[in-house]
C-alpha cells in the first residue's frame, strides 16, 4: 500500500510538470487531466490539445478503463491479439475505429463489455464514436474495475426513475464506492461525460483499483423504513415509500428472523417495514427485513470492534451470527456490552430492530 501511494504521489508530481494549452492550471481539472496523462489512461487528441469540454466517446472511454486494469494485471501480447483476431469482424461491422481494437477487444473477450453496447444508437448516432450514456458506463466500470455489487441497492438521487433497472446495481455499487455520486442530487443517467469528467472518474477509479477499494468504507450502512409498495419480480424491485429499492438475486434475506424469499417479502405490501444491511468483512450480500422487533436465535460465529465514519457515537461492534446456516451481520452499541460472557460459538437468542441488536442472552 505504501509503495502504491508513493507511486500515486510521484506520478502527480510529474503530472504537474505537463499541461496541455486548452487546459490551464486554473483549469477545474487540470490536476486530474494531467495526472490521467501521465499515469497513461487518456491521451489528448494531439500532443497538445486535450479538448476537455469535448464529449467522451464509447471507443475512448472502452480505451481508458482497460488502460486502468492494465494497472494491476498482466497482459501479454499474444493474448491481445487473439482478442482481435477473434473480434475484429465484428468490432468493424459495430463501426468501431480499429485504433481502440488493442483495448475493446480484449474487453469484449472478458465481459466487461458488450457487442451490442457499441451498437446501440444514443442521440441518433451509434458506433464506437457515439456518446456513452452514464448509466452503461457503471456497468463497465463495476465490470473492469472489479466492483463489489450488494444485497441491497437504494440510491438518494431525486432522477432514479429514469435508471434503468438492468443498470440499477452497477449506479448504486459506484455510488457506494463514491466512485461516481451524481450532480446536485441527481444520477442523470442518460447524460454523458466530457472528456475532463472522465478524466476525473478515470484517476478515481485508477486509486480505487490500487488501494484495494478502499472507498466502501464511507458507506458501510443501508438503513431504511417506510411503507412496501409496488413489487415487480423481474428486477426484485418495490418501492419503500418514495424510494426505489432492489434486492439482488443472491442475497440472503431474512424476514423477522427467518430466512425468506423476495415472493415472501412480496408479502408485506402495504405494511410499514424497517430494511437494512452492514457491510462489514465478505458479508455484503445479507438483508435484514422486520415488520417489528423479533426474536431470534443462531450460532456467534464472530465478535468485532469497529468503528462507523460520519457517526457521532462511532463506537461499535458488530457480531455475526449464523442463522438457519446463513451469516448475518447485526450492529452493537459498544457502550453497552451486550454479549456479555457470551463468545465464538455461543448460541443465543436475541430480539433484533432491523440492523441493531436490542437484547441478547
Amino acid at each position: 500500500m505504501k509503495k502504491i501511494t508513493k507511486i500515486i504521489a510521484l506520478v502527480l508530481a510529474v503530472a504537474m510538470l505537463s499541461a496541455f494549452t486548452d487546459v490551464p492550471k486554473k483549469h477545474w481539472a487540470y490536476n486530474e487531466v494531467t495526472t490521467a496523462q501521465s499515469l497513461g489512461l487518456i491521451h489528448g487528441m494531439t500532443e497538445k490539445i486535450f479538448a476537455p469540454d469535448d464529449t467522451i466517446t464509447k471507443e475512448q472511454m472502452a480505451f481508458m478503463l482497460y488502460n486502468i486494469s492494465l494497472a494491476t494485471e498482466d497482459v501479454n501480447d499474444s493474448f491481445v491479439n487473439e482478442c482481435i483476431s477473434q473480434s475484429a469482424i465484428a468490432l468493424k461491422q459495430a463501426k468501431v475505429a480499429e485504433w481502440s481494437y488493442t483495448g475493446i477487444a480484449p474487453g469484449l473477450v472478458n465481459g466487461y463489455w458488450k457487442l451490442e453496447d457499441f451498437e446501440a444508437p444514443f442521440n441518433g448516432k451509434s458506433g464506437g464514436s457515439s456518446a456513452l450514456a452514464r448509466q452503461m458506463l457503471s456497468r463497465w466500470v463495476v465490470k473492469i474495475i472489479g466492483l463489489r455489487e450488494f444485497g441491497l441497492k437504494v440510491l438518494p438521487y431525486t432522477d432514479n426513475d429514469d435508471i434503468d433497472l438492468s443498470y440499477y446495481s452497477y449506479v448504486d455499487s459506484l455510488y457506494k464506492y463514491g466512485v461516481m455520486i451524481g450532480s446536485d442530487g441527481a444520477f442523470l443517467a442518460n447524460g454523458v461525460l466530457t472528456r475532463a469528467q472522465a478524466a476525473t472518474v478515470a484517476v478515481r477509479l485508477y486509486k480505487e483499483k490500487t488501494e484495494k477499494y478502499t472507498g466502501i468504507d464511507k458507506n458501510p450502512f443501508v438503513y431504511e423504513s417506510g411503507k412496501a409498495s409496488d413489487f415487480s419480480d423481474k428486477y426484485k424491485t418495490f418501492k419503500l415509500g418514495e424510494k426505489l429499492i432492489q434486492i439482488d438475486e443472491s442475497a440472503k434475506l431474512l424476514i423477522d428472523g427467518k430466512l425468506s424469499t423476495f415472493a415472501d417479502l412480496a408479502k408485506l405490501s402495504g405494511k410499514n417495514i424497517v430494511l437494512s444491511e452492514y457491510v462489514a468483512g465478505s458479508n455484503y450480500k445479507n438483508v435484514v427485513v422486520q415488520t417489528k422487533p423479533t426474536i431470534c436465535s443462531g450460532t456467534v460465529e464472530e465478535y468485532v470492534k469497529t468503528s462507523i465514519p460520519e457517526k457521532s457515537n462511532s463506537s461499535y461492534s458488530y457480531v455475526a451470527i449464523n442463522i438457519g446456516g446463513s451469516t448475518f451481520d447485526y450492529v452493537i452499541n459498544s457502550n453497552t456490552d451486550i454479549l456479555g460472557s457470551l463468545g465464538v460459538g455461543s448460541s443465543v437468542q436475541f430480539i433484533a430492530d432491523g440492523i441493531y441488536l436490542q437484547e441478547i442472552k
